[in-house]
C-alpha cells in the first residue's frame, strides 16, 4: 500500500527545477510529421495559472522576490519558496529544510476532495479534471521489524487532466495539506491546449474505436505493440523555456519490460519525440565505446 518517498520524486521532477535545477530553451522542431500533430490558431481552451495570490502555501512571513530572472522568479519567505517560470507558468513551492512542516491530513478521500476543491476554487477549469490520484509518502524502512515498519507519513494528491474525453500527459497539479487545510508542498502545470489539436486528438479517438480503423493503424507501427497507451494529448513539460506546444499521439510500448518507455506516433503512423525528450537525448553523456 504504501511507497517509497523516492516514488514521489516522479510527480514532483517537472516543478523542482523551478527552485534551482537546470532547465533548456524551445529545441528544434519535432520533425517532418509535426504538421500532422498541431495546427496552431488562434483559439485555445483554457488552462490554469498558479501564482502565490491564488496559493494557500505557507510561506511564512518577510516574503520577498529572491530571484527575477526571464526564466525564474521565486519569492522566498521564513517558511519556504514559491517559484514561476514567467515563460510557461509552471510553478512550484516547498518548504525550507528548516521549517516545521505537518501535521499532515492522513485520510485519504477527504484529502484528495480537498485537493481538487482547492485548485478548482483558485480557477482550475473543474471539467478538466479527468481523476485525482493519490501518492503516499511513509517513514520507516519494511524490513519486518515492529520498530521500522513503515508509517504513513503524508499523501500527495494529483490532479490529472483530459480535454474532450482525451488524456493530456504532462498536465498535474497536486499538493500536499496539513490537518488545518494548509499546503506545504505543491507543483502546478496546466497550460493551455490549442483548441484544434484537442479537436483532432477527439477524431482521432473517435476513428480509432472503430475495430477494423484500430487494426490498420496498429499494422503500421513498427514491430510488435505489447501495451497500447492510446490517444493522448502531450506537450512540452517545464524544462521547456517557452510557450507550451500541445501534440496529438498514439502511445505504445514496442518492448515486452513493463518500464519501457512509451513511444508516439501521429495519426499517420510516424513516430515522433517530443522537445523535452529530444533535449534530455541531447543533453546525456554519450556512451563511451
Amino acid at each position: 500500500m504504501f511507497q517509497n518517498a523516492i516514488e514521489n520524486a516522479r510527480c514532483m521532477a517537472a516543478g523542482l527545477f523551478l527552485l534551482g535545477g537546470c532547465a533548456v530553451g524551445a529545441p528544434s522542431p519535432v520533425g517532418e510529421s509535426e504538421q500532422s500533430l498541431t495546427t496552431a490558431t488562434a483559439v485555445p481552451i483554457v488552462g490554469y495559472i498558479h501564482d502565490l495570490s491564488r496559493s494557500r502555501f505557507r510561506i511564512g512571513q518577510a516574503t520577498t522576490l529572491e530571484v527575477d530572472l526571464p526564466t525564474m522568479q521565486r519569492w522566498r519567505g521564513s517558511f519556504g519558496a514559491f517559484a514561476v517560470d514567467p515563460t510557461n507558468n509552471a510553478a512550484n513551492a516547498i518548504p525550507n529544510a528548516d521549517s516545521p512542516t505537518g501535521p499532515y491530513l492522513l485520510d485519504v478521500q477527504t484529502h484528495n476532495q480537498m485537493v481538487k476543491d482547492y485548485f478548482i476554487s483558485a480557477g482550475l477549469p473543474a471539467d478538466q479534471v479527468a481523476e485525482v490520484q493519490t501518492i503516499y509518502i511513509a517513514t520507516g524502512s519494511g524490513s519486518g521489524d515492529s520498530s521500522t515498519r513503515p508509517v504513513l507519513h503524508s499523501i500527495n494528491s494529483i490532479l490529472r487532466r483530459a480535454i474532450l474525453g482525451v488524456r493530456v500527459i504532462e498536465s498535474i497539479a497536486w499538493a500536499k495539506l496539513t490537518t488545518t487545510g494548509d499546503v506545504d508542498w505543491e507543483s502546478v502545470f496546466w497550460p493551455p491546449i490549442d483548441a484544434a489539436v484537442a479537436s483532432s486528438a477527439a477524431a482521432f479517438a473517435a476513428s480509432l474505436a472503430d475495430s477494423t480503423k484500430h487494426a490498420a493503424f496498429l499494422a503500421k507501427l513498427p514491430g510488435k505493440i505489447y501495451k497500447e497507451g492510446g490517444i493522448v494529448i502531450h506537450h512540452t513539460d517545464p524544462s521547456i523555456h517557452a510557450a507550451p506546444r500541445a501534440y496529438v499521439s498514439f502511445d505504445a510500448q514496442t518492448e515486452a519490460r513493463l518500464s519501457a518507455a512509451m513511444r508516439h506516433f501521429d495519426v499517420n503512423g510516424v513516430e515522433f519525440r517530443l522537445p523535452q525528450e529530444q533535449a534530455a537525448q541531447a543533453a546525456s553523456p554519450k556512451r563511451q565505446l
